[in-house]
């Protein structure tokens, strides 16, 4: 942080904290505002067939350093790209918050019945996650945007695409074999992120974010 220019620090803590914000309105207001509803649960017959592996939770909280990085990556790129990540993030947001509270869902879990390590990762995870705020799942549909916003990027590393298309690929199966989402959720979050990012490009819907540094 030493060696960024002044404007460059502020961006930083700003998409950050703006980031941060607007997923943890969504995601604990979504839950309290929906509480009241019937839960729906989105499992189809496929979702049996996905097998059940506890150390996939540990890709499934990479998914927290991963968006980590991309916002980091994004917010200090800066120009209209960065901006439409994160306009594109506030959107995705702001969809998942309205399905949360309209269209509550939840899913029944596994019992965990070994003793590694993994085993006890994931049932903490379940003692301090509570099954529901599924569809769209957050974590496949803000992964899945970290992929989208530089795929079609020339000026982005080949290195950093490639990379951005394994992690998110690779974090979306881990929803469905630490069974924390089932198919219906992982689907959803895809066409979440592709669609906000999509709106993203459109002049009404990117001024709803704009870097507060210029």
């Amino acid at each position: 942080m030493r060696t960024l220019q002044p404007e460059k620090k502020k961006r930083l803590a700003v998409s950050l904290g703006f980031s941060l914000l607007t997923n943890q309105l969504a995601y604990w207001l979504g839950r309290l505002l929906g509480q009241g509803r019937s839960h729906v649960n989105m499992a189809c017959t496929l979702d049996a067939h996905i097998p059940f592996l506890t150390w996939t939770v540990i890709v499934y909280l990479s998914f927290f350093l991963f968006w980590f990085l991309m916002s980091c990556y994004f917010a200090l790129r800066g120009g209209s790209e960065g901006e439409r990540f994160f306009c594109a993030l506030l959107l995705v947001n702001i969809g998942c918050f309205l399905f949360y509270v309209l269209l509550p869902t939840s899913t029944p879990r596994p019992e965990i019945t070994g003793g590694s390590v993994w085993d006890a990762v994931l049932g903490s995870l379940y003692r301090v996650d509570a099954p529901d705020n599924l569809f769209p799942s957050m974590h496949c549909a803000i992964s899945w945007l970290c992929w989208v916003a530089g795929r079609r990027k020339k000026d982005v590393p080949p290195v950093l695409r490639g990379f951005s298309l394994f992690a998110a690929a690779a974090i979306c199966i881990s929803t469905l074999t630490t069974k924390q989402h089932v198919l219906a959720d992982l689907v959803a979050g895809i066409i979440f992120a592709e669609v906000g990012y999509w709106l993203s490009g459109a002049e009404q819907f990117s001024r709803l974010y704009s870097f507060s540094t210029r």
